[in-house]
């Protein structure tokens, strides 16, 4: 792999551990814009070859930590909806309220939080319902179609 390659790849890795620690996050880059396979390694966490769901919710994990702003271990809808790109946040609201079932304050746990991403992985991004996400299911996904 040459190392115009690998630089991007490192980038996109630190931007999401990074805004944790920083006082301002500095925005990570639109996976959409970047190349699949850059995206696809970027989402393989266990470094298998391929994006499972358990690879996708690992990678999930980090947002609620970031996006928790009181540090409760919860997100409230206002948190939650940070957590997500445009096309998403306008189905945000009923999507909060189908995940948070323990009815505790309007508030989503770590559980419900990966049930989202659980949900979301299943349903639109592995078409082909073979628990692994292609190159080919992620290209259409992020051209919208």
């Amino acid at each position: 792999m040459r190392l115009s390659r690998i630089i991007p790849i490192v980038g996109l890795c630190l931007s999401v551990g990074a805004p944790v620690l920083a006082q301002e996050p500095a925005p990570a880059p639109d996976p959409s814009t970047l190349p699949p396979a850059m995206v696809l390694a970027y989402l393989d966490a266990d470094k298998d070859g391929q994006v499972s769901l358990n690879d996708y919710l690992t990678r999930q994990l980090p947002k609620l930590v970031q996006f928790d702003a009181d540090g409760d271990g919860t997100l409230s809808y206002k948190e939650f909806k940070e957590t997500l790109d445009a096309q998403a946040k306008r189905n945000a609201e009923r999507s909060f309220e189908a995940f948070d079932n323990e009815e505790q304050r309007k508030r989503l746990t770590q559980r419900e939080f990966l049930g989202y991403h659980a949900f979301v992985f299943k349903t639109y991004m592995d078409r082909d319902k073979d628990g692994i996400l292609s190159e080919e299911e992620w290209t259409k996904l992020a051209s919208g179609r």
